[in-house]
């Protein structure tokens, strides 16, 4: 039974209780609340007409037999060895390399890994090639530059080997040109 907000509702006597409904329109099943709320006071009328339990509660389940299953954190007996600060060490040969199964799943995994490492860069070899065209003459020269300058020596004993040449120190400069 459907109906619209502003339109009169018929009240219906305790007794008078819609038994169908009617789906015809889409959407949600309308729930006359007033004949679930009848039968839900019968239900509780029928309840307190029960023998009364001081420690009865609405809410509260009776289990009929209590079933055990395996503890839920069975203990570590099958530890062949505990440290001192109780805590397992860990195994020489991992877990994955015991069996056959376990090494073929890993090199498995590995090879997949694998495979999306070079296919990420492939895909990004035109910009690597691209860098590498611009920076490389640079490197080239920078590296070039600083080499030669090593090579001169000119920052280490400079000033000395001036100095030796503005007294007119022959020996000086000479050992200083030697040591350079």
């Amino acid at each position: 039974m459907t109906h619209h907000p502003h339109e009169h509702e018929d009240h219906h006597s305790e007794e008078d209780e819609p038994t169908t409904f009617d789906r015809t329109e889409p959407g949600g099943e309308v729930v006359p609340l007033d004949a679930a709320r009848r039968r839900a006071r019968r239900a509780d009328d029928q309840e307190a007409d029960r023998e009364e339990d001081e420690f009865f509660d609405r809410e509260t389940i009776a289990i009929e037999g209590t079933v055990l299953g395996p503890p839920v954190d069975p203990p570590d007996d099958d530890v062949p060895y505990r440290s001192t600060n109780d805590q397992r060490r860990a195994p020489i040969i991992p877990a994955t390399l015991r069996s056959w199964k376990g090494t073929r799943a890993m090199l498995a995994w590995q090879a997949k890994d694998a495979g999306y490492v070079v296919g990420y860069h492939a895909v990004r070899s035109p910009k690597y090639a691209a860098k590498a065209t611009v920076y490389a003459p640079v490197g080239f020269f920078r590296a070039t530059g600083k080499l030669l300058h090593w090579a001169t020596a000119e920052e280490g004993n400079w000033a000395l080997r001036q100095y030796a040449a503005d007294r007119n120190d022959p020996e000086t400069w000479l050992k200083l040109d030697k040591q350079r």
